[in-house]
Order: structure tokens, then sequence, then C-alpha cells
């Protein structure tokens, strides 16, 4: 309950959209949060830090600290170790580590998108949704 309502709270607060630049080279893609929203996103991490205080949960003070800690997700294709495509939702998830970066694209440049993907992560990579 209290999960949903956080959500529609951050949801408004951010504009009801999640704006990021996705920058995809060789190497890598890097996921950045524009300037604006990163700033919104800072001060809700800053209320939850202090809410977890006043409730006495290192718990929800180490999530406000993790949330407001970057801007930016950087996914190396050797490191990738899962790949899923989502065409009807229009987004690829790359699993580095612990985390996936959700790439979103447009429907027009999905195939080619997806296509540049899977031609630079390992060969050995377990793919969903293909």
């Amino acid at each position: 309950m209290f999960g949903g309502l956080a959500y529609v709270l951050y949801a408004a607060l951010q504009g009801g959209r999640y704006c990021v630049v996705f920058e995809m080279d060789e190497q890598a893609v890097t996921h950045t949060q524009i300037a604006k929203q990163f700033e919104k996103a800072q001060v809700a991490a800053a209320l939850t830090v202090l809410a977890g205080a006043a409730k006495g949960s290192p718990t929800l003070m180490g999530t406000g600290l993790l949330a407001g800690s970057r801007d930016s997700m950087k996914t190396v294709f050797k490191e990738v170790r899962a790949i899923k495509a989502n065409r009807r939702r229009h987004v690829v998830y790359l699993k580095q580590g612990f985390s996936w970066n959700h790439i979103y694209v447009p429907s027009e440049d999905f195939d080619a998108v997806l296509d540049y993907l899977l031609s630079r992560i390992p060969k050995d990579v377990r793919r969903e949704g293909m």
C-alpha cells in the first residue's frame, strides 16, 4: 500500500515522465537521467533518508541514499549476462551484475537497436523474448 502511494507521489513529482538520454558506442550503452529530473530525484531521496531516520529504519535510509547517489548507469557490452526484449513496450533490458539497464527505443528503431546490441554482447548471453 505504502509503496504504491510512494510511486504515485514520485511520478507526480517527476511530471508523470521519466526522461533519459541513451548513448551507445562500440563498448557500452550509458543511460543518463536529465539534470532537472535528477535534482527532483535527489530531493525525494533526501526525504526518504529523513523518513527512515524518523522511523528508525536503516533500510529506508539506505534506500534513500542509493536512490539519490547516481544520475547515470553504464552497461559494458562484454559484461552483459542477459538480454531481454519487449517489443510491445519498446524496451530492451540488459543485465550486468545485479542490475538491469532499461533501454527505451522508438518502435521504428527497435529492430536496428536490438540487432546492434546483439552484435556486441557475448554470444553465450541468455536471450529472452528474441
